[in-house]
């Protein structure tokens, strides 16, 4: 499960962009505090 997540993270990261990405998990993680968000990057 975990290597079919990172694979997936890859191909997004690599599709559209690490300016993308980082919006995209910003958006994604905007209900999540602060020392949790870190973990999840």
């Amino acid at each position: 499960m975990l290597e079919t997540a990172v694979s997936a993270f890859v191909l997004l990261f690599v599709t559209i962009g690490p300016i993308e990405t980082a919006a995209m998990f910003g958006v994604l993680t905007a209900g999540i505090h602060r020392p949790e968000r870190r973990r999840l990057a």
